[in-house]
């Protein structure tokens, strides 16, 4: 479903932008997909008024990657020793996607102030950063400007992997308008929004704008502790139901309906054997600096 704002022209009004219109889908008068894998029947609608011509190939899969993070969730032991979560300690990830208004780029001191604030023998502090962070400035560039948060204990989630169980894992997700905190509420854990420089870019009644709207709000002119320990005791779940319910129209059926569709495509008989959904790998992490301690090195 679409979740952002795009201006029309100078001036003009926004427009939402989804993937699924016809400038997108069409190119001189010809459909490009031969599929269309949509995650909800949503978009479906969406799809009969942006381009009516793709609705007979479209599909209404579900989403594998939700349902990976389901299959996961009893697993939360492992993933937390796997970042080295100890008995007692709480792990927090922040979140952000790649804008200006995001939360990593509306707050740069975000992870500082986290890592300054929090106790390091009671939290644990991880970041997950969009891979458009990566891939414009760099890992050299990333790691640079978080050199200090790293020698601090931060855990930083490369891009590729490690975001979807840092997310199971997690005591309390910060995040943005980013789909990782939407995933994260989907699965149950509290979630409180970083606040934005401005919300006008959201489609109202998007996933996105609505796990906005539900969520715990941070103040970043108290202190941060108290909030968290806050959101974590009312287990604050923003509906989680409902904000799983607008991810996917198929939950747990992703694999099984991508595959058949494939096969299709193929002029193959698919298989008789059951998929099994399978759970997401332990994380790695990157860009960890080990403290020195030049006292006992002396």
């Amino acid at each position: 479903m679409p979740s952002r704002l795009r201006a029309r022209s100078a001036g003009s009004q926004a427009l939402p932008t989804h993937g699924l219109d016809r400038g997108t889908l069409m190119h001189r008068g010809r459909l490009l997909p031969t599929v269309l894998s949509l995650t909800h029947d949503d978009e479906l609608a969406v799809l009969h008024e942006s381009c009516p011509e793709a609705v007979p190939a479209a599909v209404v899969t579900g989403d594998v990657c939700f349902d990976r993070l389901v299959a996961s969730v009893p697993l939360r032991e492992h993933y937390r020793r796997a970042l080295d979560v100890r008995a007692g300690q709480r792990l927090v990830v922040v979140t952000s996607t790649w804008q200006p208004e995001s939360a990593w780029g509306s707050h740069p001191d975000l992870l500082d102030r986290l890592l300054g604030e929090l106790p390091p023998e009671k939290y644990r502090v991880a970041a997950v950063l969009h891979p458009n962070i990566w891939g414009v400035h760099g890992a050299w560039q990333v790691r640079a400007w978080l050199v200090d948060c790293l020698r601090a204990g931060l855990l930083l989630l490369p891009p590729q992997e490690g975001w979807r169980a840092a997310l199971v894992a997690a005591d309390v997700v910060i995040g943005d308008h980013g789909s990782v905190t939407s995933y994260g509420a989907a699965i149950g854990a509290p979630v409180v929004l970083a606040p934005p420089v401005q919300e006008c870019f959201l489609r109202l009644g998007s996933l996105a704008e609505t796990v906005g709207r539900k969520a715990v709000r941070l103040r970043l002119d108290r202190p941060l502790p108290g909030q968290l320990r806050a959101a974590m005791q009312r287990r604050s779940r923003i509906q989680q139901r409902y904000i799983a319910g607008m991810i996917t129209s198929r939950p747990g059926q992703a694999a099984q309906i991508l595959r058949r569709t494939m096969y299709r495509l193929l002029g193959l008989p698919e298989p008789d054997r059951t998929l099994t959904i399978t759970p997401v790998p332990l994380p790695t992490l990157i860009g960890r600096v080990e403290r020195i301690d030049f006292a006992e090195e002396a």
